[in-house]
């Protein structure tokens, strides 16, 4: 090439080299371009989905119930983030099974289809771990498919929300294609807008059940108190007319009297204290507990009152109630609620005396500090390091199991607490387990420090005359008058009617225990209980027929003594009835299942608690006739069981002797129609060999199933024919079998009966190889007969027995067996002249067989002749 030429190329080369330039950078900024878009619209999903969770957030904590918070959520996220479908599933009774209950951008013939599916997830979706995102990127899954196909949905977002940790739903949503960058794929950054979904809702249904929570607190409280007040009425006109009978305004009241109304008395001024309570805690939980607190010039005269009204208690308990006084506070700036210091007083020193079985209790009240204080101290049980923490928690008891030693409600030292707060000051406790403890209340001078709505004036003289005015009702709760319990034992032991049934009580409430026993001490002799410790040793000593008995009582609980009384041998049919505060079906189901023969809940109507006594007891009585009766029917059933056991053997034997020989022979040898055919003995027997031709290739191609199937087939209509001529079989091993005739019972004709039995055998079978050859099985049947002395009777070891033959007669007539070709029947010479009058035969000619030394003649029998 020339110079000139190559001058002219290379402009030329310039301008592709310029051109393929230019076009390389105009796809670079087309694809920039592509991606700018698809970031622009990333970015706009992202906006979009922060002004999604503002938009939820405001919406959806209005609501209060669920599925308008998950209406609300999805209607958002389908206008918001452009997804074409979505759907809540919610858990079904099955476990981790979800099914739709609200969906979006379905059409509406999908509704049907949708309400009942139903979807099993894997357990990470019930424990909230569970998410799934599905693009075109992501691997097949049966769960993916499953959800795509159900839903028509290919990319989708699935994730649990979850509330105090577990699934109230799932939340799925997707579209339908996918394309950039429109549609970009679903990615983590869209899985994360999704879980801040999940916990918004999750917050908000949290926060809907603290919202509900609150509110049935708030109707609780508010019904408490307005229930208290309820009771005050009817409570008032029962106290004050008991107080004016026992005062004899309406004439002489007579001693048993006296003592029913003071029981009546009694109970309903300890269900007014319990009400009390119950309206202050009410008070105090809906905020509402106010003091109308009133100038005390003389506090310590109001202490030792108050304290004066336990001195009784606690000399029948045998404790000490010691009371100290400081002078300075008489006379002292102390502003208190009288009322309600008199219930912080009383709580206070019932607890004291209630926990002390020995020793002393202590009140002693002093000026330190400008302020006054008021300590209850006590010699009694204390309280444990580990309760000590809770002691003034509301509703909290050291104990509250059914067995526990002392009643109360759990209210009384919350309820402390609480007042002591309202005065301005506070109370503290030291206690050490079983040792004591001491509770100390402070409270400041003056009134500074209270509510001046709060504060009211009185005179001196009218406060001090408010501050004797009010009686305070003290009750014994749970105290055990075993004393008096022995008592009235006593009696019982000495007025005891061997004609009545006897009963023994077991119930911690001293007048509930006596109203009972006079409730049926008339009809039965009763003893009672203090508690179910004591209840079990009553039940030992007096062997009742019948036991009542509480379920919560100290030291052992009603539960415990039934299964202590079901766990005795000699008093487990004792019949238990639980009388018992516990009331409700649930109660009554647990106790029945418990062991208990009969449950009645308090307050229970005088006739229906004789009439179940009466039931139960009428029971035992049959019960004790049926024990009677049981050992006549042992003495009878002896002599029976004798009979049934000599019968029983000779079934047996029948049952063994059918394993060899027909029914007929072996019902034949039990009634003592032939010799013992087990014993070892020698008879000239026929025998027959048979089995099947081509057996054994057959089992080596075929399945074993249909090699089982064959021989059940061929062992039944064998079977059949041996049973119906009565041969005795004595072994078979696959298709082979072998039976002879003669034994154990002699017969006059056994070759005839064989014979007819081969020649059954063969139609028989005959019909068995047209069923087999149908089914490609190249099978038929084969017989050898022969007659000869054999030694005859049980082959084995004990617990295993065989009925077998031995002699030359039983090798003769298998090795017969196997020369014979389908369908053939070979007999010997000596059996051809037994019955040559009964069958055609055709000469086979002289076998050389093994085992014999010289040729055997045989015959192939063809037919019976007419």
């Amino acid at each position: 090439m020339s110079d000139e030429s190559a001058e002219r190329e290379r402009p030329e080369k310039e301008l592709l080299y310029y051109k393929r330039k230019v076009d390389e950078l105009a796809g670079e900024n087309l694809q920039l371009d592509y991606t700018i878009s698809g970031l622009r619209h990333e970015l706009k999903q992202k906006r979009l989905g922060f002004a999604l969770l503002s938009e939820l957030q405001q919406s959806i904590g209005a609501h209060k119930q669920l599925s308008s918070i998950f209406e609300i959520t999805i209607r958002a996220i389908n206008s918001t983030l452009g997804l074409d479908k979505t759907v809540v599933l919610t858990p079904t009774e099955v476990e981790h099974r979800y099914r739709p209950s609200q969906w979006l951008g379905f059409r509406e013939d999908a509704a049907e289809s949708l309400a009942s599916l139903s979807l099993e997830f894997p357990p990470a979706f019930t424990r909230g771990t569970g998410l799934l995102v599905v693009n075109k990127a992501s691997e097949k899954r049966p769960l993916v498919e499953k959800i795509q196909a159900a839903f028509d949905l290919p990319y989708f977002i699935c994730l649990p929300v979850m509330v105090e940790g577990a699934p109230i739903g799932l939340l799925l949503s997707g579209r339908l294609k996918e394309a950039k960058p429109l549609y970009p794929p679903l990615d983590q950054g869209d899985a994360d807008t999704f879980q801040a979904i999940a916990g918004l809702i999750s917050a908000s249904v949290q926060n809907m059940r603290v919202a509900v929570l609150k509110e049935m607190d708030r109707l609780k409280t508010e019904f408490f108190a307005n229930i208290s007040h309820e009771f005050r009425t009817p409570i008032t006109l029962t106290l004050g007319p008991l107080e004016q009978i026992l005062a004899g305004r309406h004439g002489e009241v007579s001693e048993a009297a006296r003592d029913q109304l003071q029981v009546m008395l009694r109970n309903q001024e300890r269900l007014l204290g319990l009400i009390n309570q119950i309206l202050d805690l009410a008070k105090l939980e809906a905020g509402d507990m106010q003091l109308s607190a009133a100038p005390m010039p003389d506090m310590n005269r109001f202490v030792e009152e108050r304290a004066n009204q336990f001195r009784p208690i606690a000399e029948r308990r045998g404790i000490e109630l010691r009371v100290s006084l400081d002078p300075r506070v008489r006379g002292a700036d102390l502003y208190i609620d009288r009322e309600k210091f008199d219930r912080l007083v009383s709580n206070l020193l019932s607890n004291a005396v209630k926990f002390t079985k020995q020793g002393y209790v202590e009140v002693s009240t002093e000026l330190r500090d400008a302020a006054f204080r008021l300590t209850v101290s006590d010699t009694g049980i204390g309280t444990r390091p580990d309760q000590l923490p809770h002691i003034f928690d509301r509703f909290r008891q050291a104990d509250g199991s059914a067995s526990r030693e002392y009643a109360g409600s759990g209210i009384g030292l919350a309820l402390v607490k609480e007042i002591a707060a309202l005065h301005g000051g506070g109370v503290t406790v030291h206690s050490q387990y079983a040792t004591g403890s001491s509770f100390r209340v402070s409270v400041p001078l003056g009134k500074a420090h209270l509510n001046p709505a709060w504060v009211v004036e009185f005179a001196e003289e009218d406060v001090a005359a408010l501050a004797g005015s009010r009686r305070v009702v003290i009750v014994e709760e749970g105290a055990a008058d075993q004393e008096g319990v022995d008592h009235l034992n006593r009696e019982a032991e000495a007025a005891f009617d061997a004609a009545k049934p006897t009963l023994v009580y077991a119930e911690d409430n001293r007048d509930l225990r006596n109203h009972v026993r006079d409730l049926l001490r008339a009809r039965y002799n009763v003893f009672l209980a203090v508690d179910g410790r004591d209840g079990l040793e009553k039940v030992t000593r007096y062997k009742p027929d019948l036991i009542l008995t509480d379920q919560m009582m100290p030291h052992m609980s009603g539960r415990a003594l039934l299964r202590a009384i079901r766990d005795a041998p000699d008093l487990c049919a004792i019949p238990v009835m639980f009388l018992t505060a516990r009331a409700g079906t649930e109660a009554r189901i647990e106790s029945l299942e418990a062991g208990a023969d009969d449950y009645l809940a308090k307050p229970f109507d005088e006739a229906e608690l004789l009439a179940r006594v009466g039931n139960l007891l009428r029971a035992r009585a049959q019960e004790r006739e049926l024990a009677v009766l049981n050992r006549r029917l042992a003495e009878w059933n002896e002599t029976l069981e004798r009979r049934v056991q000599e019968q029983v053997e000779q079934l047996e034997r029948v049952s063994r002797l059918k394993r060899f020989f027909s029914p007929q022979l072996a019902e034949l040898i039990v009634a003592g129609g032939a010799e013992d055919p087990l014993r070892t003995h020698r008879r000239e027997v026929m025998v027959v060999f048979l089995d099947l031709r081509g057996f054994t290739a057959f089992a080596e191609i075929a399945e074993p199933e249909e090699v089982m199937g064959v021989l059940r087939e061929y062992h039944a209509e064998m079977g059949k024919v041996i049973l119906a001529h009565e041969g005795t079989l004595e072994r078979f091993t696959g298709d082979g079998m072998m039976i002879f005739f003669n034994d154990p019972v002699p017969v006059p004709n056994p070759a005839e009966r064989a014979i007819r039995m081969a020649v059954a055998m063969r139609e028989r079978v005959g019909d068995l190889v047209y069923r087999w050859r149908k089914r490609d099985y190249e099978l038929d049947f084969g017989v050898g007969m022969a007659q000869g002395y054999a030694t005859i009777g049980a082959i084995g070891f004990e617990g295993r027995w065989d009925y077998g033959a031995i002699g030359a007669v039983t090798n003769l007539a298998s090795r017969l067996c196997g020369e014979a070709r389908p369908g053939q029947i070979l007999i010997s010479r000596r059996v051809l002249g037994t019955v040559e009058d009964l069958v055609e035969v055709q000469p086979v000619g002289e076998l050389a067989l093994k085992g014999f030394h010289r040729p055997v003649t045989a015959y192939n029998v063809l037919r019976l002749k007419r």
